[in-house]
């Protein structure tokens, strides 16, 4: 049991849990996102390790979204970005359980690209129960 806590895929996941709760106490939105961009990848090498590579994949979605975000508010982005998600949950949702974090992805793309301060943080934080 120990060995599995101490798995590399768990000590990546383990950065990217320390990553997403120091993103969460930034004051700027701009050093939440990175931080939270940050995040991703940690989740992207650790679901890799893992061997779930839609995971992996959307968390790389995350990433690329949060970062488009800190330099434009074009809704054109929010449109990629949930036709992304869109395209991920067809190729890999295999019941309606599996269009929930597809849901919760498309809130928090529409949240990155127009929410700010507190409304932008308790948005992304409902998203990721």
């Amino acid at each position: 049991m120990t060995g599995s806590l101490l798995s590399p895929a768990q000590l990546v996941g383990y950065v990217a849990l320390v990553l997403g709760v120091a993103a969460f106490l930034q004051k700027s939105d701009t050093r939440l996102k990175v931080l939270i961009s940050a995040e991703s990848i940690a989740y992207v090498v650790h679901f890799c390790l893992l061997g779930n590579y839609p995971a992996s994949g959307s968390a790389l979605i995350s990433c690329l979204r949060n970062l488009t975000s800190i330099r434009s508010r074009s809704p054109v982005w929010i449109a990629v970005y949930v036709a992304l998600g869109l395209a991920l949950g067809v190729c890999c949702a295999k019941s309606w359980l599996g269009w929930l974090p597809i849901s919760a992805s498309a809130l928090a793309t529409v949240a990155v690209f127009v929410l700010r301060g507190v409304f932008l943080r308790a948005v992304l934080l409902v998203c990721t129960l």
